[in-house]
């Protein structure tokens, strides 16, 4: 995972790219991948769940439902004026059961209107 984020980073360069990722992303450093796509280039944003995310069953499913024992974010770089994906990652606390994603998408419209 760590070699194609940065790999998307460093040669397809997309103007914006959110990824949902584990929490624990932001603690790993022996990797040279990750200390590129999380120091060099880091995220524009990212939006740490409050609460872990329900996991999903195929349509239909009637056994036991899994629990998520996952924390996670989503991390969104985004391409700058001048041709970097910036330097400074502002980090968001959300809460998708209490429908904040309203609130973010707004905030985040807003931000890039203003840019």
């Amino acid at each position: 995972m760590n070699s194609c984020i940065a790999h998307a980073l460093r040669v397809i360069r997309p103007r914006k790219m959110a990824l949902l990722l584990n929490l624990n992303v932001l603690a790993g450093f022996e990797d040279p991948d990750r200390t590129f796509y999380m120091e060099e280039c880091p995220p524009a944003r990212i939006y740490v769940m409050k609460r872990r995310l329900p996991m999903m069953h195929r349509d239909g499913w009637e056994g036991n439902k899994a629990s998520s024992q996952m924390n996670t974010m989503w991390c969104v770089w985004e391409w700058q004026e001048d041709g970097t994906y910036g330097s400074q990652t502002v980090v968001h606390r959300m809460d998708w059961a209490a429908d904040e994603f309203a609130r973010f998408r707004a905030a985040h419209e807003a931000e890039s209107e203003a840019a």
